[in-house]
């Protein structure tokens, strides 16, 4: 694999996992890919109308026009699995493109003086004050480009893109936060080049299953693929749970049952709430709050099956 020069943002990221995005229906960007049937970027009331009554049909699995919690559920988990399984997919794929470029050397495997170097980039990248410790006293990075130009595209005007919500997210190290918070063991709010370092040579050492003093392909990917199965299990079982919660606030009137009535006046309510501008329709120029921004692998706002 021919290598590069990259940017120090690139090598930053090749400390944490890229972020798969996924459809959530209670928020534009997965309302735009559920909804928006004509792809022209808007959904109309008419559109999201029909799309509606088709969902609530397929969840009718026994077609006694009524969903049954079970059948609630069932729907639910058979949808949160496939999306599982893609960004899955996803993300191991982009776990081989973090091998081959840690794998500076090309000799098939990661030495621990290259993935030490990959972490020192990232560690000096936020210690901006270059004290050797990471806290609240380094000033914010300047991200630059390659031969350390500043990022001229940073003054264009931004570009609003339409952000869909993850199916799962694996912890970062992709800001002085997520380094903190991951590498900060004895709770003093900082972290120590020391600290950081001893932390990821006893990581890489783990990985290391034949302990023959660098990492290979098969190793790098199958520590992710853990680490990542484990955080998939538990976002499965958060957003499970959820799924009973919303069952039993769709139906109005308890009876153990949605009617289609219950589930339109839902779907209603959602429509209303994203439609911020009023015109009727959803589309990207319909603000929404910072709050569904920012998500944490604690706090994960999970798939609205409204």
């Amino acid at each position: 694999m021919k290598k590069t020069t990259r940017s120090l943002a690139l090598l930053v990221g090749l400390l944490c996992t890229v972020t798969v995005v996924q459809a959530a229906s209670h928020s534009m960007g997965g309302m735009l890919l559920q909804y928006d049937t004509n792809g022209d970027g808007i959904v109309d009331a008419k559109e999201y109308a029909a799309v509606r009554i088709q969902q609530y049909q397929k969840t009718d699995m026994n077609k006694d026009k009524n969903i049954s919690e079970a059948e609630y559920v069932s729907e639910y988990e058979a949808r949160l699995g496939k999306r599982f399984d893609r960004d899955r997919a996803m993300q191991v794929k982009q776990t081989y493109v973090r091998f081959s470029s840690l794998n500076k050397n090309d000799n098939d495997a990661i030495e621990w003086a290259e993935y030490e170097a990959s972490g020192k980039v990232a560690f000096d990248q936020f210690d901006t004050n270059k004290d050797g410790i990471l806290s609240s006293a380094d000033p914010k990075p300047v991200w630059t480009w390659e031969g350390g130009k500043a990022d001229q595209s940073s003054k264009k005007k931004k570009i609003k893109k339409i952000r869909t919500r993850p199916s799962f997210r694996m912890p970062t190290t992709h800001s002085k936060r997520g380094l903190i918070k991951t590498y900060d063991f004895d709770g003093d709010g900082s972290v120590t080049w020391a600290e950081f370092n001893k932390s990821r040579r006893a990581k890489f050492d783990e990985t290391d299953g034949n302990a023959n003093g660098t990492l290979d392909q098969k190793e790098y990917v199958s520590e992710f693929e853990y680490r990542m199965d484990m955080v998939i299990k538990k976002t499965r079982k958060r957003a499970i749970r959820q799924t009973y919660i919303r069952f039993n606030a769709i139906d109005v009137d308890a009876d153990k049952g949605i009617s289609f009535a219950e589930y339109k006046q839902s779907g209603e309510r959602m429509y209303q709430r994203l439609d911020t501008n009023k015109d009727g329709n959803l589309s990207g120029a319909d603000k929404q709050k910072s709050k569904h921004k920012k998500m944490t692998s604690k706090k994960i706002r999970c798939q609205n099956n409204e």
